[in-house]
């Protein structure tokens, strides 16, 4: 009896060690490192042109603030200007969204209930991060080492 409690027992034991079965609709975890390589980068391409169009924003308001003298049509135009390619800079964020899912042949669902299902545990999506960040130095490093790059910059 001894002997058949301590098998159950190590065979609740093992079943209970082994790895978790993922959901069908999460992407694998290196899949989904993968898969934030390519968000990370389609965000910071075109993060950097809306902090661009804020920045302008701000100063056009630094100005009216002053009472510098420009015409209201002047600076109206500058603020709707800075509006429209916000939300042009949205559409076309959304457009890099749609490329990535489509590149790693998945759509926005199976991507966000990936996300929400990594992010219960803190600790897998820290060591995940950690891998999209290795990639992406890998990644700044080879771009830096392009000839046309040195030329560029120096």
């Amino acid at each position: 009896m001894k002997c058949l409690v301590l098998f159950f027992t190590g065979l609740i034991f093992l079943v209970s060690c082994s790895d978790k079965q993922l959901p069908q609709d999460v992407i694998p975890r290196d899949a989904m490192v993968s898969l934030l390589v390519d968000v990370q980068l389609a965000e910071s391409y075109v993060f950097s042109f809306l902090q661009d169009s804020i920045q302008l924003r701000q100063k056009n308001n630094n100005i009216q603030g002053q009472g510098v003298v420009f015409g209201a049509k002047d600076t109206k135009k500058v603020t709707d200007s800075v509006d429209q390619k916000i939300v042009r800079l949205r559409q076309q964020l959304n457009d890099f969204y749609t490329s990535v899912y489509t590149k790693h042949h998945i759509n926005k669902s199976q991507f966000e209930t990936s996300l929400k299902y990594y992010s219960k545990d803190p600790k897998l999506m820290d060591e995940m991060y950690v891998e999209v960040s290795e990639s992406l130095k890998e990644k700044m490093k080879e771009f830096k080492s392009k000839e046309w790059y040195t030329l560029i910059m120096h």
